[in-house]
């Protein structure tokens, strides 16, 4: 069965080009541009395995957005990638104590992206299925 991952970003461009990657991978990708359509997303879909979820959204920013889903005891387990072009130390140390699992900073290389996707997947399997 396909691995689900939700990329959240309010860019149709990057949103593209990770669906291009993660689907020529072999993964199944959701998409969603905003925190409404995220949490809609997590609701509708019992079976999201992992989430990349930008930080510089409209409304409620990706580190918000992580909160609340670390909160959540249904989704708490979701393990996050935040993927920002903000690469500043304070900001990737705001998205850690936020939730997220990982950091990538945009641009990005594809084989980044797909070896990050990986290792977050294999390390939840490794701990019998339990998501981070």
């Amino acid at each position: 069965m396909k691995k689900v991952i939700l990329t959240v970003d309010d860019s149709n461009e990057i949103r593209g080009i990770v669906k291009y990657y993660l689907e020529n991978d072999g993964y199944e990708v959701l998409e969603a541009i905003n925190a409404f359509q995220t949490f809609k997303a997590v609701s509708n879909n019992k079976k999201i395995d992992l989430i990349l979820l930008d930080v510089m959204l409209p409304g409620t920013d990706g580190h918000e957005i992580a909160r609340k889903l670390k909160e959540d005891k249904n989704t708490q387990n979701i393990p996050i990638i935040m993927l920002t072009s903000k690469g500043d130390k304070n900001d990737v140390v705001e998205g850690v104590v936020a939730g997220a699992d990982d950091y990538i900073i945009k641009p990005f290389k594809k084989d980044t992206l797909l070896e990050r996707v990986k290792r977050i997947l294999v390390k939840c399997e490794e701990r019998g299925g339990e998501r981070s």
